[in-house]
């Protein structure tokens, strides 16, 4: 489900960016992370996850240790 949610978040941005209502270094900004959210939603894994230990898995990021 997140996958398609980033999908759809980066498409917006993208149909947005092309209605031309962002300029310069937003345009960029915005560029940037619509890129980052739909390369991430078609790998299936977000670095933004594991950096703040996030999992939408049914499966533990890490194996417990007993």
């Amino acid at each position: 489900m997140d996958r398609v949610i980033r999908s759809l978040v980066a498409m917006t941005i993208g149909i947005l960016m092309n209605l031309s209502l962002f300029s310069g270094l937003v345009f960029v900004v915005f560029g940037v992370l619509a890129a980052l959210l739909l390369c991430t939603s078609f790998l299936g894994a977000c670095p933004f996850y594991a950096l703040f230990h996030v999992s939408t898995s049914h499966y533990p990021m890490t194996p417990k240790v007993r």
